[in-house]
């Protein structure tokens, strides 16, 4: 990604939050004791994992990545031509984990363009910083988004940051 930015290329950053997985957990809990919490979650997110993972090959996202991330979280990263094109990835991959998974995956999405880098990120450490500084931003609006959702102020919808 790294690369890509310093060849003048976009990068997409995707965050996605399982919605409501602790109740999913105590559900299956609730129904089979054997189930347990953390195996539960672990199961849960194995099957995102693969489901994300399958659509990430047959989808045209070539110069990417993505992976679970935090306990209950989906990033992907890639390179992409602007948000026209990186916004439909991460509603299809939305829609991929809605069909499949017995909880929905909020998600907030940014396109990073080469000129918005600010000038003051330098040195070795530049791109560390800077993602570091991005993931924030991307999974603040997530978190915002929602806590709008839980009072009824949001509909479910991607937050472009």
């Amino acid at each position: 990604m790294e690369e890509a930015l310093r060849y003048g290329q976009c990068v997409g950053l995707a965050i996605g939050d399982v919605d409501d997985l602790k109740s999913y957990v105590e559900d299956m809990k609730a129904r089979d004791a054997q189930s347990f919490g953390h195996l539960a979650g672990n199961a849960f997110m194995g099957r995102l994992g693969t489901i994300a993972r399958n659509w990430l090959h047959a989808d045209s996202v070539h110069e990417g990545c993505l992976a679970t991330f935090g306990g209950d979280e989906v990033v992907l990263a890639s390179v992409t031509k602007g948000g026209a094109a990186f916004l439909p990835q991460v509603h299809r991959l939305r829609d991929a984990l809605r069909s499949a998974l017995p909880r929905t995956v909020a998600f907030a999405a940014t396109v990073i363009e080469p000129q918005t880098i600010p000038g003051e990120i330098t040195g070795d450490h530049w791109w560390r910083e800077f993602c570091v500084h991005e993931i924030g931003r991307v999974e603040r609006a997530l978190f915002e988004n929602k806590e709008a959702r839980r009072r009824g102020h949001q509909e479910d919808s991607i937050v472009a940051v």
